[in-house]
């Protein structure tokens, strides 16, 4: 199974003029046919990138940072899945953890949201994490019960698609670090629910704040399928870098 790196921009950068340089950066230093990349700007840039990826169909691909629940209609500000898929969106992430504490997105929200990206085949991205640094099972429990309310109650076989990122919300920002046993352990712990569930592995990614200078430690461990990379994500040194390593 191929890593997956999905670059994730936020609400980066505050000029088109810079979007060429980033993508043409993971464009030169993809290793052919060994990783999935995933390039994940605002919306206002999906187009741009989509024709600076090109024909780069079969590594690298385009996704979105949101994706509205609702399919259509007077809803000022949202866009639909269809819409997305129509611009030729491969995948989406759902349920970061800025979407949730500082949008208020409830994992009513999230479940509606995954359900929307599997009718129109786009790949969810769903993240899950703990707010707060705590001992391992109760993070464990946490993480568990957003599982549980996000994910689509009826197994789908659309849902073979889905990616999940472990992301533990107090790292984020790099001021707390994650040991990568305990990344590990936890998307150990995701998998094995999952196949319990559905009977099927998936892909699970690590996400808090991943870079050159730590990545290394993180390759160690078999269980990590690839990496939400946030902040490196701008930097093309960096993202030359990560590309190198993984």
């Amino acid at each position: 199974m191929k890593k997956i790196v999905a670059f994730n921009w936020k609400e980066n950068p505050d000029n088109l003029s810079r979007v060429g340089g980033i993508v043409r950066a993971v464009l030169r230093s993809v290793p052919k046919k060994r990783l999935t990349i995933v390039i994940i700007p605002p919306a206002l840039f999906i187009e741009k990138v989509r024709k600076l990826i090109g024909v780069r169909k079969e590594e690298v691909f385009l996704g979105v940072q949101n994706v509205s629940h609702l399919e259509k209609g007077a809803f000022t500000g949202e866009f639909s899945a269809a819409m997305l898929g129509s611009l030729k969106v491969t995948h989406a992430i759902v349920g970061h953890s800025e979407r949730r504490y500082l949008f208020g997105e409830t994992d009513k929200i999230i479940s509606l949201k995954i359900k929307s990206c599997l009718k129109n085949k786009i790949k969810p991205i769903l993240c899950v994490g703990e707010k707060k640094k705590m001992p391992q099972e109760k993070s464990w429990s946490f993480i568990r019960r957003q599982l549980e309310t996000d994910l689509p109650k009826i197994p789908d076989p659309k849902l073979r698609t889905l990616i999940v990122a472990y992301e533990p919300v107090w790292s984020i920002g790099g001021n707390r670090k994650v040991n990568p046993s305990h990344a590990a352990y936890m998307i150990d712990k995701i998998k094995s629910f999952l196949y319990s569930v559905y009977g099927r592995r998936y892909s699970v990614l690590y996400g808090g704040s991943v870079g050159c200078k730590n990545i290394k430690n993180f390759l160690k461990y078999h269980q990590i399928d690839g990496f939400l990379v946030g902040s490196a994500s701008l930097r093309p040194a960096e993202i030359r870098c990560l590309l190198k390593l993984i």
